[in-house]
């Protein structure tokens, strides 16, 4: 989902063909290589989000992303909004403060207050979209529990199906999903699909992702991502209008007091 980090390449001979060793590769092993090829240590964008209501009703949101991982190996994100006029600012913060778990803070310009997003909240949706506070937390693998259940073809692509669950009763309070079940094409380790489960194991929605472009090397990302929330009747269509990869990002944009100040990063 939203949902990333960079490591070492690992595991490299055996994706030389991925689904010629489809059958020697674990949950964990396929996991890590899709963070190790589609994750950047940082990069900023702008995205274009539409909501749609169940009577087809659209409003539209447009964002600035900023993303980085520290030299410590944790992650940092803000998200601000940029339109419409009322939203204006408005921005989320995303600190890890260590492997897979941090805090949130939400800055709202109208009362220059930061709100701390608090652990009973982080189930709850954010601004209207189809993404949760823990959506835009990011993952640490070890939380969580993997399972290779088999192969689907989706859109002619042969992918595998991993079915991700909370590994501790701690996570599996602390998160609204009871499992995520994610669609990886064999050929370039990429999620093309995900669909979320709620606490009481019913689907919840469902993410998809299209219009893959190949950024550099093996590196791929999704120009356009739709969340379609079959609980509420609700969709939140997110569009890529710009990316820059390895951007150089200041540590400093991503504190409560950068935030705050109501500055804004480059």
């Amino acid at each position: 989902m939203y949902i990333l980090r960079i490591a070492t390449l690992i595991l490299a001979s055996l994706f030389l063909c991925p689904t010629a060793f489809a059958e020697d590769l674990t949950a964990r092993q396929i996991m890590e290589r899709q963070k190790e090829l589609h994750e950047a240590p940082s990069e900023k964008a702008s995205l274009i989000m539409i909501l749609v209501d169940r009577k087809g009703t659209k409003k539209k949101r447009t964002v600035r992303s900023f993303k980085k991982t520290l030299d410590n190996g944790l992650s940092r994100s803000l998200m601000i909004f940029t339109e419409p006029a009322d939203l204006e600012g408005t921005s989320i913060l995303s600190v890890e403060t260590e492997p897979g778990k941090g805090s949130q803070w939400l800055f709202l310009p109208a009362t220059k207050s930061m709100q701390r997003i608090s652990s009973s909240s982080k189930t709850d949706y954010f601004m209207g979209t189809d993404l949760t506070y823990e959506d835009m937390e990011s993952d640490d693998l070890d939380n969580f529990e993997m399972a290779l259940t088999g192969s689907e073809t989706l859109d002619n692509q042969d992918c595998w199906v991993i079915e991700v669950t909370p590994a501790s009763d701690e996570k599996r309070k602390a998160s609204g999903y009871s499992k995520r079940v994610f669609y990886i094409r064999k050929d370039i380790v990429f999620t093309v699909k995900t669909e979320f489960f709620d606490r009481r194991g019913r689907e919840l929605k469902i993410q998809t992702n299209h219009d893959l472009e190949n950024i550099r090397g093996d590196m791929w990302m999704a120009k356009k991502t739709l969340i379609d929330n079959k609980r509420a009747r609700h969709k939140t269509l997110v569009g890529l209008a710009a990316l820059d990869v390895d951007a150089k990002l200041d540590d400093d944009i991503f504190t409560e007091r950068f935030v705050s100040s109501g500055r804004r990063p480059q």
